[in-house]
């Protein structure tokens, strides 16, 4: 029995988006460069950004040949603050930063990017205000 083949794709995207979010020197000045794959750190100061795959990947197919992955990521800042408005400057560099960008890491070429969608919500945890501000972002990959 042969292993399961690894999902290159996701993890490559991951990589591509946090180097476009990291290489946004505004972006990283905005957040003390606390960018996160997932959920921040338990030792992180707000405001930090994360994200996320929400779909990590549907296959377009021709026939049974894979001609490309199409991805959908939460992009967002979180911030403890009771206003949307401090924020909106970090949401407008994360835009920035992928909306209509395309690139490439190892293994994968990154089509197209762009958002498809607001994020926006409030949060209450242990009694303190949080609000979650961004998009929702669509990639178009294949296999280097």
């Amino acid at each position: 029995m042969s292993a399961p083949a690894l999902h290159t794709e996701s993890v490559a995207a991951d990589q591509w988006i946090y180097n476009q979010l990291s290489a946004d020197a505004e972006l990283v000045a905005l957040v003390g460069g606390r960018i996160r794959n997932e959920r921040p750190r338990d030792d992180d100061a707000f405001p930090v950004v994360v994200f996320q795959a929400l779909s990590p990947g549907v296959d377009v197919l021709a026939r049974t040949t894979r001609v490309m992955t199409d991805m959908v990521y939460q992009v967002k800042v979180i911030g403890r603050v009771s206003s949307y408005v401090p924020l909106d400057p970090i949401v407008a560099r994360i835009d920035a930063a992928l909306h209509e960008q395309s690139g490439s890491v190892p293994g994968l070429i990154v089509v197209g990017c762009w958002r498809e969608g607001v994020i926006r919500y409030p949060e209450i945890a242990d009694g303190v205000e949080y609000r979650h501000y961004g998009g929702r972002f669509r990639l178009l990959v294949h296999p280097a």
